[in-house]
């Protein structure tokens, strides 16, 4: 049999070698295909995929209900402040009301001129009625879901209605002191009066104002 002299008899070990590493790698390529596009791979995938997708939803669902839950709070928390604002409001009407009769009284006690007036023991009966009513509006006021400025100018007005209120009564025996009752008046209506109808104001625009907080944060 001829025989090709371009190759020898036997080939030397180091081509062996190299024509085994390439068939190696070969097979390893064709059968890494073969496996890829197989049903069997192709079924983990979609598995794999598909619990991707429903743990995707479970946690979008969770989220939802959870910001769902956050918004009914926020809800009610502004719902029941404005009970707490409703309340202090009609508290601060009817407080508005009683210090205008207490001036009113007042300041007709101190009228010396008049024959017929109120008595020191009258002048006494409204300033405890106004007091009372503020004590009330002062209760309110230190309600901390209560704005901060709001509750300041609350407060603030109580202090100085009582500072006043205070130095016209005689309580040893339970009249008002009448030379005191026209200072009163004076700064019942030029300071006191002006500052509830402000404070009337702050309280519509803290109230208007009113809203649910952000759930984003959450």
């Amino acid at each position: 049999m001829p025989t090709n002299n371009n190759l020898p008899e036997k080939f030397p070990e180091d081509w062996l070698k190299q024509l085994k590493d390439a068939l190696r790698q070969d097979t390893r390529k064709a059968l890494l295909w073969t496996l890829l596009g197989s049903s069997v791979v192709a079924s983990v995938v979609t598995a794999g995929a598909n619990m991707i997708l429903e743990t995707m939803k479970l946690n979008n669902t969770a989220e939802i209900e959870k910001y769902k839950a956050c918004l009914d709070l926020r809800r009610e928390e502004v719902k029941e402040l404005r009970t707490v604002y409703s309340t202090v409001a009609q508290k601060l009407r009817q407080f508005e009301k009683d210090f205008d009769n207490c001036l009113t009284t007042c300041e007709d006690a101190s009228d010396t001129r008049k024959k017929k007036r109120q008595s020191p023991r009258d002048a006494y009966d409204a300033l405890i009625a106004a007091a009372k009513g503020l004590a009330e509006i002062q209760a309110l006021a230190r309600d901390t879901r209560v704005s901060a400025d709001l509750r300041s100018s609350l407060l603030d007005m109580n202090e100085r209605v009582i500072r006043n209120i205070s130095a016209t009564l005689d309580n040893d025996r339970q009249l008002a002191k009448i030379d005191k009752l026209p200072e009163f008046v004076a700064s019942g209506r030029t300071d006191l009066q002006p500052k509830i109808v402000q404070i009337k104001v702050q309280m519509e625009t803290a109230t208007k104002s009113l809203k649910a907080e952000s759930c984003n944060s959450n």
